[in-house]
């Protein structure tokens, strides 16, 4: 393959290209249609950058997709671009984009990404030319919140393959559906693809214990963790799932402003809630023998719910038992399909189904075509493959109130000094007396979201159905972790308050408060801002020294609040300073209700700290216009603003 020499500034980088969504073996549906590119502005001499977006419509007519890899896609001395191996799994969903000679291929594992978990994204690349290639690859997260692994810096040897493996920390409050990533190729030039990533969490399916009425109402529920489904600005769902050896039970609960009736002929022109079920989780690129899709109207015609089962070529399944209920908050769906229905009942410990959900809400606009999978980003009629679906996946146990808690051995800013020992605590309540049967496991990730240990730990009920157990934690370096928290039958960490998401808990090594310089006031520049009384322990650690003056506690002859300085008059502050200076005393005086300490070998030791002037709160009576007061603010009379200056 000839060598391709660096084109001039004024040249646009020539691009032939093509993206691919490629299905796995025996599921590959047709593409008709279209394939979107954009050039954008250039990045430097000789250097473009050039935005490829793609998107492959399918069918569920099962047809087979073209094997395109060995086609003469780019130009080459030998006439023939080189093609690259086609590995196709289940696990894997890919995109490919060719510049020239070098072939860009993602891959994701699993193809659907699980919130609260790190998942796969890897860039596969191929150099087409007889010399190496130095390669640069960046993966850009598509949300707050989102976390990756660094970028990766590789030579891919000529004719040769090489891998980026980029590890991608999805939320666990992240809500399913499509996000769009973004990856940076640069090798002499840079190539940006927008990349479609779908969270599809599983819906947790407990045994049922009690096993729940068919009504309508959810109380029976309580025990099931809801699976949460933000739809459209205006729609959210809740999904949950049971099972035993009579069938399956789903329950969703829709919440919107408006319902809107609809007719049995067009369902989907109301508010309707879909359940596409793939009882086998045989996946293919259309409904075979075991797939169908239930639909549940709202309201149809008198207002009354209408339900009605949708099945593949040559079958019919009857709409199974069922309960709808509008709400002022929505509607309600339940239902039960009975174990003849289901090929292969009872599972076996945890078994995989194939689903996806669908909510028609004709008043927002911004929920249509918007699937639990994210199955339509792949173009209209997606939602008709199954393989493209998302899952639910059996537990042999049934639903349980165990309740896992952790914490540091300096719960209140887990923050810890390099060289002090870090110490977790973890308690398991809720478990029946002498119950056995459990492992914690633990996932240690630094603030790179490398993975640095796993551990599990035997649980162990006592007599009230509890454990604790403490141990050591890494913190033979300075940094930033997080360590995961999991039961064996799926019972996590729960949220708590803003750092601390669901399934994780968090602590960090700094430096040694004792060890830092102090500056002076006039060299230091880092601070931070809230209530003082929380941060007195966490500000040597932290190396902060700046901090607003705390009016609140401020009194007549402290800091600098100004309504405390000058409550009388104009002046008062100058002419206080003045007095105290002429009997030699200081004015004003530092004074904190809890002044900032830390601890060196036993013995606690003061923080210097320097304050801001509060001159913004609580300002003085005399320079305020009353009726603009508003909590702690007011706006100032024309003169006050003088002497505020």
């Amino acid at each position: 393959m000839m060598k391709i020499k660096r084109l001039n500034s004024c040249v646009l980088v020539g691009l032939m290209f093509m993206v691919l969504a490629i299905p796995p073996s025996g599921a590959q549906p047709a593409p008709t249609g279209e394939k979107v590119a954009e050039t954008t502005a250039r990045r430097g001499p000789g250097v473009a950058a050039v935005v490829v977006r793609g998107r492959v419509d399918v069918s569920g007519e099962g047809k087979m997709m073209p094997d395109l890899f060995g086609r003469n896609l780019l130009p080459s001395q030998g006439g023939q671009a080189p093609s690259m191996r086609r590995e196709q799994s289940l696990a894997d969903l890919r995109h490919m984009v060719w510049l020239y000679t070098l072939a860009v291929e993602t891959v994701l594992k699993p193809t659907h990404l699980i919130a609260g978990e790190y998942n796969h994204v890897i860039v596969r690349l191929q150099n087409g030319q007889d010399t190496d290639l130095p390669v640069t690859v960046r993966l850009r997260p598509p949300a707050q919140g989102w976390s990756v692994s660094p970028q990766h810096q590789l030579t891919v040897k000529a004719g040769g393959l090489a891998e980026a493996d980029f590890t991608l920390f999805v939320p666990a409050n992240a809500a399913n559906g499509r996000y769009d990533a973004e990856i940076e190729v640069e090798a002499e030039r840079v190539l940006k693809i927008r990349r479609p990533l779908r969270v599809n969490t599983p819906v947790y399916c407990p045994l049922a214990a009690p096993v729940p009425t068919i009504d309508g109402d959810l109380s029976d529920w309580e025990l099931v963790q809801p699976t949460l489904w933000r739809v459209g600005s205006n729609t959210s769902a809740e999904l949950r799932a049971q099972w035993d050896d009579e069938g399956l039970y789903l329950a969703v609960v829709v919440r919107t402003a408006v319902i809107t009736p609809g007719f049995e002929s067009s369902f989907w022109t109301g508010d309707c809630l879909e359940i596409f079920l793939d009882p086998d989780a045989s996946g293919g690129g259309g409904f075979d023998a075991n797939d169908r899709k239930y639909w549940f109207l709202a309201q149809g015609t008198e207002k009354k719910a209408v339900a009605g089962v949708e099945s593949g070529p040559g079958q019919s399944w009857e709409v199974p038992e069922y309960a709808l209920r509008c709400t002022p908050e929505g509607y309600t769906v339940e239902m039960h399909i009975p174990a003849a229905q289901l090929p292969g009942w009872p599972p076996r410990g945890r078994t995989r189904l194939g689903c996806d959900f669908n909510i028609n809400d004709p008043g927002t606009p911004d929920s249509d075509a918007t699937f639990f999978s994210g199955a339509e980003v792949f173009g209209a009629k997606a939602y008709y493959v199954p393989w493209l679906w998302g899952w639910l996946e059996t537990q042999s146990e049934p639903a349980t109130d165990i309740v896992v808690s952790a914490d540091t051995s300096r719960p209140d800013i887990s923050t810890f000094s390099l060289g002090e020992q870090v110490k977790l605590s973890f308690n398991v309540a809720g478990m029946k007396p002498g119950q056995k049967d459990l492992d914690l496991k633990l996932r240690f990730f630094d603030e790179m979201d490398q993975l640095v240990k796993e551990q599990s730990l035997k649980v162990k009920a006592d007599g009230d159905g509890k454990w604790t157990k403490e141990i050591d934690a890494p913190c033979e370096k300075m940094g930033f972790w997080r360590v995961f928290v999991r039961l064996s039958n799926g019972v996590t960490l729960r949220e708590m308050g803003v750092s601390r998401r669901r399934s994780y808990m968090t602590y960090a090594v700094v430096p040694d408060p004792a060890e830092r310089k102090l500056y002076g006031e006039k060299e230091t520049f880092f601070g931070t801002h809230g209530n003082f009384s929380t941060q007195a322990n966490v500000m040597p650690y932290l190396g902060t020294r700046w901090v607003i003056e705390p009016s609140s506690h401020a009194l007549r002859t402290y800091g600098y609040a100004w309504g405390q300085m000058e409550p009388d008059h104009p002046g008062q502050f100058a002419q206080d300073r003045a007095a105290a200076r002429a009997q030699g005393r200081p004015f004003p005086v530092n004074y904190f209700a809890r002044y900032p300490t830390y601890v060196v070998n036993g013995q606690r030791k003061l923080w210097k700290v320097y304050t801001i002037p509060t001159l913004f709160m609580d300002p003085p009576k005399w320079a305020i216009n009353p009726e603009t007061k508003h909590g702690t603010m007011a706006a100032l009379k024309p003169k006050a603003e003088e002497y505020w200056r």
